[in-house]
């Protein structure tokens, strides 16, 4: 019969002890990795919003010096892209991704976030 104080049960405890740190640690940490990978997508989903509101300036400003119907197809697929994401941030969602895929993303919590939101649709 095994004593309690014996150097087998107390290093039996420690490796036990060990084991379970690693393992609360290993799921903390896919844990919080998942949850920054979405943070990811909506930053670039931001990011995307900047440079589809100076493609639609630069659209605007070329079909009114060429009168070409394909920068007006263009134009139209940038706003609907634009509109589509900005209604996805704020209410979640799916948004345009890459190459015609959809993203589901979550509703924007933050209060100023929101405001954020608003301002540019109203400025839109």
């Amino acid at each position: 019969m095994r004593r309690l104080n014996s150097i087998s049960t107390k290093l039996g405890l420690i490796f036990i002890s060990f084991a379970l740190l690693v393992l609360v640690s290993v799921a903390f940490t896919s844990w919080s990795l998942s949850d920054q990978q979405l943070d990811a997508v909506v930053i670039n989903l931001a990011g995307r919003q900047r440079m589809l509101v100076q493609q639609i300036t630069r659209l605007v400003v070329e079909i009114d010096d060429n009168r070409d119907p394909l920068l007006v197809d263009q134009l139209v697929e940038s706003q609907q892209t634009f509109e589509q994401t900005l209604y996805a941030l704020r209410t979640g969602g799916p948004a345009p991704y890459s190459s015609g895929q959809q993203i589901i993303i979550p509703a924007a919590r933050s209060a100023d976030i929101l405001q954020q939101i608003e301002s540019i649709e109203q400025a839109w």
